[in-house]
């Protein structure tokens, strides 16, 4: 029996949530780099750059032709982003769902009970019961005939 090995999928666009022309103040040579979030998983990366780039630039960063991007230096934590990053992350995230709207509606209209005490979306933080319940009256009653 032959196994299939599982491709790691990856990042292959990222949106830059900030850019440090002369690198990291702790770096000692001065390269310039970006932090970005990735278009499809959110993965948060650190790369160098060849050319100088915009806060919110959709900047190709897959395995080859690459025109922007030099080298991805790797994956970073939340806390290993600049305050800049930090600020400018809610914008990047919402410009990433407002350009495939259809994705991540696709998952709350897909998302049903877990069992029959809970449904999976109260596994997401700061939904439960009580909004769950309002939000499930609203629609009744928006499908109600008059």
């Amino acid at each position: 029996m032959v196994e299939e090995k599982k491709r790691k999928e990856l990042e292959e666009f990222g949106i830059v949530i900030d850019y440090l022309p002369t690198g990291k103040s702790s770096s000692p040579s001065p390269v310039p780099i970006v932090q970005l979030v990735g278009e499809k998983f959110f993965t948060l990366l650190e790369a160098s750059v060849k050319k100088e780039v915009k806060i919110g630039d959709k900047v190709f960063i897959g395995k080859e032709g690459r025109d922007v991007v030099d080298k991805i230096k790797g994956k970073i934590k939340y806390e290993d982003l600049t305050l800049n990053a930090k600020n400018e992350l809610p914008n990047a995230i919402l410009k990433i769902i407002n350009e495939d709207e259809k994705r991540f509606v696709e998952v709350f209209n897909k998302a049903g009970p877990l069992n029959i005490r809970q449904h999976s979306l109260e596994l997401l933080p700061g939904v439960g019961k009580n909004i769950l319940n309002k939000f499930w009256k609203k629609e009744k009653r928006k499908n109600s005939l008059p």
